[in-house]
Parts: C-alpha cells; structure tokens; sequence
C-alpha cells in the first residue's frame, strides 16, 4: 500500500554545479528547470508534500518549500539527514511524515513510477502485518545495473543510525546504510542518466524529442 500521504518528497539541488557551468538546477529541461521537472515527478508520484534540498532559496519555485542542508559540501548523505531532520518539522502538517524519498535534480528521467515503488518498499509495518505482506525495510534504493544512492526512500526512523554514521565521520551512502535494512528496487537503468555536463543533457533532449 502506497503511503504518499505520510511521505515527504526532496529533490537535493546540490552544491555549485562546477562540471557542469552554472546552477544546474535552473537548466531547462521539457520547458521547465530541472528543479520544477523533478517537484513535478515527485507530483506526479502522488507526493503532496515536497521539499528542496540545498543550493540557495528560489522565489520562483512556490510549490514547495526550501530546506537548508546541514552539511554542505559533504555529499547526499548529508542532504539525506537534512531532509530527515526536515520531517519531523510541524509545518508539514498532519499526518506526521514517517517516509522521505529523495531524488536528485540531476536525474530528470526518473519517472513517477519509480518513485511510487520506492515508497511502496518501505510501506509502514503496521501496514505490512495488516495485509500480511513481508516487514518493511528501513531504506528503499532504486537499482538499474547498480544501486543508485541518490533516488530513494528512507523511513524517518533511519535518522538515528544515519546521523551516527555520518557524525563517525562516514560520507559514501552505501556503507552509511549498512547497519539498516535495505531493499533495492530494480528499475530500467536508463531512468539514471546523470546530466553532470550540457552533452549529457543535450543527447538526452535530443533522444527523447526522437521518440516523442
């Protein structure tokens, strides 16, 4: 059972975008920033409440609401226990946030889809037992040819061990998540095209407008 009601969805925007050239997360993409393209997968995912991650406040951006990252510079980890901490906050509202997906600003191709099954892997326990369905995971990560640390969903419970993790001086998402229960979610691979430079970018665009 699908618990979008409970989730808080975070596109991280990251730090300066330097391989790329400028602020990638106001690069247009479909007609739109790839920051309003990845609020609107969220959207479309059915995830009304939704945040970003880092990078500077953007007027332009009303849908939803700015999170400061905690530790800047320090990679998605970081971002990850922002958007975390970010939930328990009382203006998110009822009923209390127990799901965070995160989702890149620089994987446009991810797809509502995704998101849902991410979501779906980590579906609260008490939901589990009521339709004796196997005991929810802690994290959930989107899985093409490899784990793709920074499409996933996290049970806000995951912040304890997360933060003492990074607070150990742990960084790589991967060994940060070792003490949780995590289930990896196979998806297409080609929904993980990073567009870390305006080629990448550019052939993605072009590929999509060949194929409708």
């Amino acid at each position: 059972m699908v618990v979008v009601e409970r989730t808080l969805g975070a596109v991280l925007v990251g730090g300066a975008s330097s391989r790329f050239g400028s602020d990638k997360a106001l690069v247009k993409f479909d007609g739109r920033s790839l920051l309003h393209h990845q609020l609107g997968t969220l959207r479309d995912a059915g995830i009304a409440r939704r945040v970003y991650v880092g990078g500077e406040f953007r007027e332009d951006v009303a849908e939803s609401e700015h999170v400061a990252d905690l530790y800047p510079a320090q990679g998605p980890l970081g971002a990850l226990i922002s958007a975390l901490s970010a939930a328990s906050d009382l203006r998110f509202g009822t009923p209390a946030v127990e799901v965070v997906v995160i989702v890149a600003v620089d994987l446009p191709l991810v797809t509502p889809a995704t998101i849902a099954c991410l979501i779906d892997a980590v579906a609260s326990r008490d939901e589990a037992d009521a339709h004796d369905m196997p005991s929810a995971g802690d994290v959930a990560v989107a899985h093409g040819t490899q784990e793709h640390w920074t499409c996933l969903a996290a049970r806000t419970s995951a912040l304890g061990t997360l933060q003492a993790m990074f607070d150990a001086g742990e960084r790589a998402m991967h060994r940060a998540m070792a003490p949780l229960s995590v289930t990896r979610v196979v998806r297409s691979e080609r929904e993980f095209h990073n567009v870390n430079d305006r080629a990448t970018l550019d052939a993605i665009t072009a590929q999509r407008e060949r194929h409708g």
